[in-house]
């Protein structure tokens, strides 16, 4: 249903919309006159472009998740006008990367079949250029990193990463190769692997692995990969898996070699999901300029107690011990620059709701003894704040596609204006300017989407 509303006067314009008969599962790529993103239609996805003044449906095509972990939220890549997808191969079971104009939808180029195991991206070392990891069904499985022309779609590259195909990347050109036993990190770039290194030696952590999960940024100012990986549970029965939610490590490891710089112990990279100082937000990818780019200010999770998830997951129930503490550190030498004891935070410790955010690096979280407190992640800073006010809060998209069979994949976080406990609120009348930065915004309109449907307001607020 497209619904048009008036809202408060402005001088580029005084309408916004909202579309709750759509099921988004990204937020918005708002760029070129139009509003891009995934939404799954039947239990299938499709790529949807919207006109930002009115909401309406321009075009529409069908859109395909290949052989991506289901728990990797989906993104667009924009470039050169074009939106660049991933679809099912109309001539096989395979898939195909497809760019198509932005506001009329037409085809530009496919490419030849393909099965991925990461959504593509503008390639870190060639910005002309769409990267992924996969292989091409005419080449059989391994796990390469498929390097596409952004003008035409023809293959440049096909670097082999291992012969194993169920290596995935898990940032950018830094890949799991699929193997076991040890399990393994590596770094691709252009056409040639430049290191490779066992994972213990970077997470020596008991059962580390990323089959249990990672956050990993690559942050050029600091010549180093940040982030973490997931460890075993500590027990598993039929109905549940208990993981330790102390088990954990925060690393800082050298791009060029893979040679540790700094560990934290008992920590969890954290930047994937709050707005830390420096990390884009954006829900898409294109090329943007390199020093531009990086976390300037991580922040990491410290906690204790456990979570038992079950096995279909996505949300896990804390133990009544559970508790979380935030660290901002420098990425360059993980040194802790501020702590914030956070409490029993339920939503943040399962990762059902992040705390309210009222700013562009600020959040709301509830002290040691529950007291409501804002604090700019980007420096620790905190003041009191009132239960009476209102932020805006992220929770996951959870969905299901029939793609041989129905299952559940992980979509980008649902954005939604809440009060300072986290209480859904209705849409606003505005929207303050960094919920377009977490969304996009186009005609004075911030736009984002949420679990039922997509919204634009006025800024301002």
């Amino acid at each position: 249903m497209l619904t048009i509303f008036s809202g408060a006067s402005s001088a580029e314009t005084s309408r916004g919309w909202t579309r709750t008969d759509l099921t988004p599962v990204t937020q918005p790529a708002v760029v070129g006159g139009r509003v891009l993103l995934y939404v799954v239609v039947s239990n299938r996805l499709r790529v949807i472009a919207l006109d930002p003044r009115s909401g309406a449906t321009v075009w529409s095509d069908q859109a395909s998740p290949s052989f991506i972990t289901s728990g990797v939220p989906p993104g667009l890549v924009v470039s050169n006008g074009k939106v660049i997808y991933v679809r099912r191969a109309e001539e096989s079971l395979g898939a195909e990367l497809v760019a198509a104009d932005l506001r009329t939808g037409r085809r530009a180029w496919r490419s030849d079949p393909v099965v991925l195991t990461s959504w593509p991206h503008v390639c870190h070392y060639e910005q002309t250029a769409v990267c992924a990891s996969g292989y091409l069904l005419l080449r059989g499985p391994r796990t390469n990193l498929l390097a596409f022309d952004g003008g035409t779609g023809k293959l440049r590259a096909a670097t082999a990463i291992s012969t194993s195909d169920h290596g995935r990347e898990i940032g950018d050109d830094l890949f799991d190769p699929g193997q076991r036993r040890p399990e393994m990190l590596a770094v691709a770039r252009s056409s040639k692997v430049a290191w490779r290194e066992p994972l213990s030696r970077i997470f020596p952590l008991p059962g580390a692995s990323t089959d249990w999960g990672w956050d990993v940024d690559r942050i050029d100012r600091a010549g180093l990969f940040v982030g973490s990986v997931g460890s075993a549970p500590v027990a598993r029965t039929k109905s549940h898996v208990v993981l330790d939610l102390s088990h954990a490590m925060t690393a800082g490891f050298r791009i060029r070699d893979g040679s540790t710089l700094w560990r934290e112990l008992g920590a969890t990279y954290t930047c994937g999901l709050l707005p830390c100082s420096g990390a884009d937000q954006g829900a898409f990818s294109t090329p943007s300029p390199r020093q531009s780019a990086g976390t300037k200010v991580g922040v990491r999770l410290r906690e204790s107690g456990t979570l038992s998830v079950p096995p279909t997951g996505p949300f896990g129930v804390p133990s009544s011990d559970a508790r979380v503490t935030l660290e901002g550190f420098d990425p360059r030498t993980g040194r802790t620059r501020w702590q914030f004891d956070a409490g029993h935070d339920v939503g943040l410790i399962a990762l059902r709701r992040l705390p309210p955010q009222v700013g562009t690096t600020t959040i709301v979280l509830p002290d040691d003894s529950g007291r409501l407190t804002s604090v700019d992640l980007a420096d620790g800073t905190r003041q009191p704040t009132s239960a009476a006010d209102t932020g805006w809060c992220r929770a996951p998209i959870i969905y299901k596609l029939r793609f041989f069979r129905l299952e559940i994949y992980g979509g980008q976080f649902a954005v939604y204006s809440c009060t300072a406990t986290g209480v859904r609120l209705k849409t606003p009348g505005r929207a303050p300017a960094f919920v377009g930065a977490i969304g996009g915004r186009a005609n004075g309109l911030i736009i984002w989407s949420d679990q039922g449907g997509v919204s634009a307001v006025p800024v301002g607020g």
